[in-house]
């Protein structure tokens, strides 16, 4: 391979790259969900979530799981400035443990009492404000 063909094909791969980058492309289990963040401070870590958002629209997945003898507290802060957050807490194919729609600022727990994979989805629609979920 000379020179321009090599150039040719560097340059070729790294259009792909940042086509599937722009494109939104997921990988992994679940659903890809459009999210649109303005001025948004997220950390995420194995003991719990927080976003801090002037604006946050669309839907997003996390999962918790629960250790086999192991009972989760999942302490839950909401601060709704303005627009709607909902939180959906289960495991797949069962009975939601929790379902908030349009959840008011608030501070409450939720418990997690059975072993495996709970999904947490939290959905927004033009909210200003911020949550978090801590199961430390």
């Amino acid at each position: 391979m000379n020179h321009l063909q090599r150039k040719y094909y560097t340059t070729v791969l790294a259009v792909c790259m940042l086509a599937l980058a722009v494109s939104g492309c997921g990988y992994g289990n679940g659903n890809y969900h459009q999210l649109t963040a303005v001025d948004r401070v997220l950390t995420q870590d194995n003991t719990g979530i927080s976003s801090k958002h002037e604006r946050l629209d669309g839907t997003e997945e996390y999962t918790i799981h629960v250790p086999d003898g192991k009972t989760h507290a999942v302490l839950i802060n909401i601060l709704n400035q303005e627009g709607s957050l909902s939180i959906t807490i289960g495991k797949n194919g069962d009975t939601p443990v929790y379902t908030g729609n349009d959840v008011e600022s608030s501070t409450f727990t939720v418990y997690l009492r059975e072993t495996g994979d709970y999904k947490v989805v939290i959905t927004a629609n033009k909210h200003k404000g911020s949550y978090s979920l801590d199961w430390s």
